[in-house]
């Protein structure tokens, strides 16, 4: 079995280099001929996982956060897509932040205990998001996801937390709750018509509106507690903008998956989304912890399409 490990040196204020050694000599002990390549930038996790595909590899693994999991993802499923090519299994090593598509799976977020599980467990078929969104120019791109995509909060959360882990801050579950803390009393709510499965379902001011595939998101809020990753939907979680001391209620209840009947929350099962901002208003988006493009935005699900070891 040919087997790769795509790695980003960044991820996690560097867990990904204090574990790298001790990753490669696991995999090595099984696989002596594996390929370890670390990333050097955006975009690079997508080129390798293409590169791994058009090769003929059997195991591909991420090693660092969600975002590295989600970009090598991209660009294996695109790379599959070429005539003549063969997808190959994904596996998870967590390094990252937030760490949270790892939960889904039960993965531990130590990164040699999840390399064995990548290299002894079956793999499991996976439903991926894919979405269509769109840039300042008014060209259109088209992007895989995991775990949860997802504009609001959430966007200005991960763009603090990014920022800090450049300036080397602590990693973890705290330093997302930090910044939302911080973010909750600045944030200004975006107006966005929402659309699922054809049907108009809410136009107005949102705190956030997520799209998720998996139940965890943000560094462990347990988002979409009836969400699974193999039936073929997407939960659809909208929290509307009631102001801070609300979304700050919300957000604590969220963090147990104790939000779902909340007021002001609407969660749905679909198998499709698409988002429009209302006036010119510009809204970012951010899928696996990762900014994008903006909108409009169309989502789909694409049931089982990544066959992941986990």
């Amino acid at each position: 079995m040919r087997v790769a490990i795509v790695a980003n040196p960044v991820s996690g204020g560097g867990r990904v280099r204090r574990f790298g050694a001790e990753v490669r000599a696991t995999v090595a002990e099984r696989h002596p001929d594996a390929v370890y390549v670390e990333t050097t930038g955006i975009g690079h996790a997508t080129r390798l996982g293409a590169d791994f595909v058009r090769e003929g590899f059997d195991l591909v693994m991420a090693f660092g956060g969600d975002g590295t999991a989600c970009e090598t993802a991209d660009g294996m499923l695109k790379a599959a897509s070429e005539p003549g090519m063969r997808l190959p299994e994904f596996g998870i090593i967590p390094a990252g932040t937030g760490m949270d598509f790892r939960r889904n799976f039960g993965i531990p977020a130590d990164p040699v205990k999840a390399a064995l599980i990548a290299l002894d467990r079956s793999a499991r078929p996976v439903d991926v998001g894919h979405v269509t969104f769109h840039h300042a120019d008014g060209s259109e791109s088209t992007r895989h996801f995991l775990n949860v995509a997802s504009l609001g909060i959430s966007g200005d959360i991960v763009t603090t937390v990014n920022a800090a882990k450049v300036r080397g801050n602590r990693s973890g579950d705290l330093v997302y709750l930090a910044h939302s803390l911080r973010e909750i009393f600045r944030y200004r709510p975006n107006t966005v018509r929402i659309e699922a499965d054809g049907e108009l379902l809410d136009t107005g001011a949102v705190a956030l509106a997520a799209i998720a595939n998996g139940g965890w998101f943000g560094g462990g809020m347990h988002l979409a507690p009836d969400a699974r990753t193999d039936d073929g939907l997407f939960d659809l979680v909208i929290m509307r903008a009631d102001g801070s001391l609300r979304l700050l209620s919300h957000l604590a209840r969220v963090y147990r998956g104790r939000h779902t009947k909340s007021p002001g929350i609407t969660i749905r099962k679909v198998r499709s989304v698409r988002v429009e901002a209302v006036g010119r208003e510009q809204v970012s988006l951010k899928m696996d912890g990762e900014s994008t493009a903006g909108l409009p935005a169309t989502y789909r699900v694409l049931p089982k399409a990544l066959m992941v070891r986990g």
